[in-house]
């Protein structure tokens, strides 16, 4: 007996989730981006004005290059110890 797999419905919760935990905060971070704000009060808008800033900010290279840096350290300790994890829980098939 051939058994079905699940349908596209099973990946809702993974769409909604995902949508909810990346998506919105990433775009409520974009239009903050564009604002003056102390984290108290209301927003006031500054158009591009915290942009112009950014690319004239000495320590943007350093900061990119630190982040960078970052993202590569956990990402070569991460995997290997994910991808180890995975076949010690997936047991013998």
């Amino acid at each position: 007996m051939k058994t079905q797999r699940p349908g596209a419905v099973w990946a809702v919760p993974a769409f909604a989730y995902f949508l909810v935990f990346a998506v919105v905060p990433l775009v409520l971070v974009v239009g903050l981006s564009f604002t003056h704000w102390n984290g108290l009060g209301l927003p006031r808008w500054a158009g591009t004005a915290n942009w112009s800033r950014l690319a004239e900010d000495g320590m943007l290279g350093a900061s990119v290059r630190l982040s960078l840096t970052l993202t590569v350290a956990a990402w070569l300790f991460q995997t290997p110890i994910s991808l180890l994890l995975g076949v010690w829980a997936a047991g013998r098939c």
